[in-house]
């Protein structure tokens, strides 16, 4: 059954409910496409990870859960679908959900239990937590209650993994999703594959391990990697920060190569400059020179950037990305990349 899963990746922009649903839907054709039955998003990839107080703005949280219900509704016929989103309940607490959805349709919804603390988890802040809850959420003209691990999607027994130390009963699954949004660290995708291993070798279940990607609002920047997992053995990572709009991952692609440290570095803060142009709906960057160490790695970021996206999309789409922002360019024949 895992030849028919995908994982999808989108860069995600804060609050852009719209956006971040056009590009889940251009995956999910995708997905269609290479005739896959199944293909599984991140956490909070129709809101964004970075909304911040937003999220306590009770309009905000009216517009998400109908999102939610225009994106069911217009999902592809034959594909199902697994989808996080900051959701609000019938009595108004907000929840970090993942939800497994086909065309008009919601099967499950599962909400995190808890969160490791750490310097840099937010989410409590924002979220309900507790494992004795019972949200109903009213969606799609039904009241539909969150539902605990071991629920069935599409006849494989499926199970929701935000978090080992609160989300329990998932070891006798056949499939667990670990959605958590992941943030680049140095040395961090080496970890974070070697910890999804040891937990494979725990479980009987194929665990997916999708990942949003990009710098949302010129903070954190996410590494995109996905992975899958299986008795011990990585059976797909996808190589780290991509610039194009999305991605779709299949078994098929393998495991990526291991990048040197300081260019997968370089790549990262690269991808991080030129994605908090695109958000902010910039036109460029002023840079002041001052010969210093600092402003030359700015600079050399910037240009780093533009080499690495016009490599990865073509000229053609590299062209039409820039020209979102009112770049406008010749036409140039030939082979413009090498």
């Amino acid at each position: 059954p895992c030849k028919k899963i995908a994982l999808g990746s989108i860069k995600t922009a804060a609050a852009d409910l719209h956006g971040n649903r056009s590009k889940l839907l251009n995956v999910c054709a995708q997905a269609v496409a290479q005739g896959k039955k199944l293909v599984l998003f991140p956490e909070l990839a129709l809101t964004g990870t970075d909304c911040q107080d937003l999220l306590f703005n009770q309009s905000f949280k009216q517009k998400v859960n109908q999102e939610l219900c225009d994106l069911v509704n217009a999902l592809p016929d034959g594909l199902t679908v697994g989808v996080g989103t900051a959701l609000t309940d019938v009595i108004g607490s907000l929840y970090d959900a993942y939800i497994f959805a086909r065309r008009g349709e919601i099967i499950a919804i599962y909400c995190a239990h808890g969160f490791t603390r750490t310097p840099l988890e937010y989410r409590e802040r924002y979220f309900t937590v507790g494992k004795k809850l019972n949200p109903v959420f009213s969606l799609l003209g039904k009241g539909i209650k969150a539902c605990a691990n071991g629920f069935e999607v599409d006849g494989i027994t499926t199970a929701v993994l935000f978090d080992v130390n609160f989300d329990k009963k998932f070891k006798h699954a056949d499939l667990v999703v670990l959605p958590s949004a992941r943030i680049y660290e140095t040395y961090g995708l080496q970890a974070a594959a070697e910890a999804l291993v040891t937990l494979s070798g725990r479980t009987k279940a194929l665990l997916a391990a999708p990942n949003l990607c990009g710098n949302e609002s010129g903070g954190a920047i996410l590494d995109g990697v996905c992975m899958l997992a299986r008795k011990g053995e990585l059976l797909v990572r996808s190589s780290a920060c991509f610039f194009a709009d999305s991605k779709l991952i299949t078994l098929e692609d393998g495991v990526s190569a291991d990048d040197d440290y300081y260019d997968e570095m370089l790549r990262a803060v690269a991808l991080g400059v030129d994605d908090f142009m695109y958000n902010s709906h910039g036109h460029g960057f002023a840079l002041s020179l001052s010969g210093g160490a600092d402003s030359a790695l700015c600079a050399s970021c910037v240009a780093i950037a533009q080499i690495c996206a016009l490599s990865e999309l073509g000229a053609e789409a590299y062209c039409a990305r820039l020209a979102r922002l009112g770049f406008a360019f010749p036409r140039c024949e030939g082979d413009i990349i090498t």
